[in-house]
C-alpha cells in the first residue's frame, strides 16, 4: 500500500487566497445580447422595406437591393454594406428634396412632374464582401437594365464575365 503525503492548509489561510464568485443563469438579456436578435426585428413605422420581404429586412447589411416606383415601375439598382433600411432613407431624403443628384429625387422631378410616388424594396441578394457585392450589383444592372440608374456608375462587366450571368439566376 502505497501513502501520500499532502500538506496541510488551514482554512485561515485560504480566506485571502478564495473568493467566491455568483455565475448567473442565463437569462433573455443575456440571449438578445449574445445573439443580436433584437437588432434583427424592424421597429421603425411605416418601413418601406418589410411589408414587401421578411420582417428584418431594413436591418439586413450587405446587400444588393432593388427600388420600385410604384406609379410607373421604373427600377433603381444598388449596394450597400450598411443597414439596409439607413441606406432607403438617403434615398428618400433625396426624392422628398427633389434633388438632381440623387436617382429618386431626379425621377421624381423629371419623370412625374414634382409629384410624390411610393417605393418598393426589395433585396436580390446578401454578400458581406465589397468586390463580390458590387460584381453582384453590377450583373443585376446589366441583366434587368433600370432606368433610374446612373449609366457611370455600373461597374464595367468584363466579356470575361459576360458568359456566366445565365449561371447566376438572375
Amino acid at each position: 500500500m502505497m501513502y501520500l503525503r499532502l500538506p496541510f492548509i488551514s482554512f485561515s489561510d485560504l480566506a485571502d487566497s478564495v473568493v467566491l464568485i455568483n455565475l448567473p443563469g442565463d437569462n433573455i438579456k443575456r440571449q438578445l445580447v449574445r445573439n443580436r436578435l433584437y437588432d434583427r426585428a424592424c421597429s421603425t413605422d411605416n418601413c418601406v422595406i418589410c411589408p414587401f420581404g421578411k420582417v428584418g429586412d431594413c436591418t439586413q447589411r450587405g446587400t444588393v437591393y432593388q427600388l420600385r416606383c410604384s406609379v410607373c415601375d421604373e427600377i433603381y439598382i444598388g449596394e450597400t454594406g450598411r443597414m439596409l433600411g439607413i441606406r432607403v432613407k438617403e434615398h428618400l431624403a433625396g426624392k422628398r428634396r427633389g434633388s438632381l443628384l440623387t436617382p429618386l429625387g431626379r425621377h421624381r422631378l423629371e419623370g412625374h412632374q414634382g409629384n410624390d410616388f411610393d417605393i418598393e424594396c426589395k433585396i436580390l441578394a446578401y454578400e458581406n464582401e465589397i468586390g463580390a457585392r458590387k460584381i453582384l450589383e453590377a450583373l443585376h444592372i446589366r441583366t434587368k437594365n433600370p432606368g433610374l440608374n446612373n449609366r457611370n456608375e455600373c461597374l464595367t462587366i468584363t466579356s470575361e464575365l459576360l458568359p456566366f450571368i445565365p449561371f447566376c439566376g438572375l
